[in-house]
């Protein structure tokens, strides 16, 4: 399972589309970009198989480093969707390329091996905002995650 989840990944990158609209106000200023929070719309994988019930977390980092830097809450048991899932702050997304995962949290001390992962994408925050201050991220053309961002 591991190797298909892992082929999955590879082929994720070319799976996903994001709307691209830039950060600028109306005075034609950057902005900076803050994520608030994910709706998780989808758990099917970029293998196609479905997780129901799954203890869901997103992680969030910057994809120069190696490590997940943010986290949310867990929501437990998640038999419907979509389900908003909350960073314990509001993140400031830097100008470059940032990876998030869904996993399914089996109630280890994070970072653990345990946990399984649905799926993970690859996006710009910073160029990926459509014109209601969201990011939407897509696994294997289906809408997967909704990223809250506020532009100021």
């Amino acid at each position: 399972m591991s190797i298909s989840r892992t082929m999955g990944g590879l082929l994720l990158a070319g799976l996903f589309s994001i709307s691209i609209i830039s950060c600028k106000d109306d005075d034609d200023e950057d902005l900076d970009v803050y994520i608030q929070s994910v709706e998780v719309l989808n758990t099917v994988s970029s293998t196609g198989d479905p997780f129901s019930d799954a203890d869901l977390r997103v992680d969030l980092k910057r994809a120069s480093v190696s490590n997940y830097e943010y986290s949310t809450n867990v929501s437990q048991d998640n038999a419907t969707l979509p389900v908003t899932l909350s960073f314990p702050n509001e993140i400031l997304a830097t100008q470059e390329n940032w990876i998030i995962r869904l996993v399914d949290d089996n109630g280890s001390d994070f970072p653990s091996g345990d946990d399984e992962e649905i799926y993970t994408v690859t996006f710009n925050p910073t160029v990926n905002i459509n014109s209601n201050d969201e990011i939407i991220l897509k696994v294997n053309t289906l809408d997967a995650l909704r990223i809250n961002v506020q532009q100021r």
